[in-house]
């Protein structure tokens, strides 16, 4: 049934998971010598259950899900069951509540189902699924379960599971431009929706909080964000848009300002310019065609 490979690697340098790692741990109410059982290939790389049964697997390093986390692997099955799924998780005791569960075939809806999955005409053959993980979830697990989940009486179902990867993505648009949500975003024309990512590139956009676009045309659509370069857009409250040109719409606030000379002639504030703590200045600060109100809680040079 299961035996132990020396010194395998349970997850190697292309995220590829060893199953002979690791033995199988034992999930309640779902493992009976009567209804199913499981077997590990000789290389590690794949586990083929019949009938029901679940093998739980502990992570020798738990593992982070980012936004850029990939789950990949091949299933072949003859039939399934009521559930073909993996997990990952946290809670030895129950998988009723998981943090991440895709499901990818079977006669029952259990958690998150893939939207093309596995069906009566794949029978006999590979399908390799490759799922983004965090859009399902986004922090550590401890734990991989992959399961035949099939409650019947004499069952049947047969699947096998091979080559499964888990790794992050380096992901690049149509433009070349490198992509990791909530890190960085590099490239021509780049932008990012995701939250505290960081666009740098020409015509670089930014529509996520506590974010910044550096580039020709820089432009944040968010509050807490930052736009360098010609003609920096900023749109939002607690914004700053350094440039030529540069246009800030909506109030900024801040409780200190540092900086050598603020030339504002070409800022333009829609609303208004609020300081609650100073501003310290080593050089000169000049105004003209001032719209709107400046209020500062105190100011010294």
């Amino acid at each position: 049934m299961f035996s132990l490979s020396a010194n395998a690697q349970q997850i190697d340098s292309e995220g590829k998971f060893n199953f002979s790692s690791n033995p199988s741990l034992n999930v309640k109410n779902q493992n009976r010598a009567t209804e199913g059982s499981y077997s590990v290939s000789q290389d590690g790389e794949s586990i083929t259950f019949t009938g029901n049964w679940w093998s739980r697997f502990l992570l020798e390093t738990p593992y982070e899900i980012t936004a850029n986390t990939i789950l990949e692997v091949t299933i072949n099955a003859n039939p399934v069951g009521e559930v073909v799924g993996v997990v990952l998780h946290n809670n030895i005791v129950s998988t009723s509540n998981p943090e991440c569960a895709i499901t990818f075939g079977g006669s029952q809806e259990w958690q998150n189902s893939v939207s093309e999955s596995y069906t009566e005409d794949d029978y006999g053959n590979d399908v390799t699924f490759r799922i983004n993980l965090g859009d399902f979830h986004i922090g550590e697990v401890q734990y991989l379960t992959v399961m035949s989940d099939d409650d019947v009486a004499s069952s049947n179902a047969s699947v096998t599971y091979s080559n499964l990867k888990i790794y992050e993505e380096e992901v690049y648009d149509e433009f070349g431009s490198l992509r990791l949500s909530n890190k960085l975003i590099i490239g021509n024309n780049t932008q990012s929706t995701g939250r505290y990512a960081l666009a740098v590139g020409e015509s670089s956009t930014v529509n996520a909080d506590n974010s910044v676009a550096i580039g020709f045309n820089a432009q944040t659509n968010t509050d807490n964000s930052l736009a360098v370069g010609d003609n920096a857009v900023t749109r939002g409250n607690t914004k700053l848009a350094v440039s030529g040109d540069a246009s800030v719409s909506g109030a900024i606030t801040a409780s200190h300002i540092a900086a050598e000379s603020i030339d504002t002639t070409m800022l333009s504030v829609d609303e208004s310019l609020q300081v609650g703590g100073s501003i310290t200045l080593d050089g000169e600060v000049i105004i003209s065609n001032a719209q709107g109100d400046i209020s500062m809680g105190a100011f010294g040079e």
